[in-house]
């Protein structure tokens, strides 16, 4: 191997060691892709915009967040989770428009689509996947017609401090 410093002296340096590439069994094949329910899960029931599996339920306002949370019976949310934008230095109030929640094959995953704006014209777009495992993505676009600086983007969960005790 050679090295060029930067004032363009050539230095040669000794092989230490060599990559052998290699290939795996599960490279470029269709393993896992399978949409199936591994137990003890069970598949997603959507009613309204209530998503419920085998221990957990959320309901899901028109920002995308949730309004509740229960896992085991027990509420996990204070309050409804919200979601708050400072444009050109001022607060601004995100006006919900709608949801829609569909379930997938099977009840494997939920999409949700929720969207929304605010008074300097930025539309709020929150697409969503729920698992039937519970792992839930969430991606958020923002998208306005005219220049604005946002200053900052706030997420608030207030979970419930008798249900998360070492949460700090």
């Amino acid at each position: 191997m050679q090295l060029t410093s930067s004032n363009g002296k050539v230095l040669n340096a000794a092989k230490v060691f060599e990559l052998q590439p290699r290939k795996f069994e599960w490279e470029n094949n269709s393993i896992g892709k399978d949409q199936i329910i591994l137990p003890p899960f069970t598949p997603l029931a959507v009613d309204k915009n209530k998503v419920s599996n085998l221990t957990t339920c959320r309901k899901i306002n028109a920002l995308g967040l949730y309004d509740s949370l229960i896992a085991d019976k027990r509420e996990l949310l204070a309050s409804p989770m919200t979601l708050t934008v400072s444009v050109n230095g001022k607060n601004e109030v995100i006006r919900p428009r709608s949801v829609t929640i569909n379930c997938g094959k099977n009840g494997y995953n939920a999409k949700t689509t929720a969207l929304s704006d605010t008074n300097s014209g930025i539309k709020l777009t929150a697409r969503g996947t729920i698992d039937y495992d519970g792992f839930h993505w969430v991606a958020l676009d923002l998208d306005t017609q005219k220049p604005v600086t946002v200053d900052k983007l706030t997420l608030s969960i207030p979970l419930k401090d008798a249900e998360v005790p070492l949460f700090h």
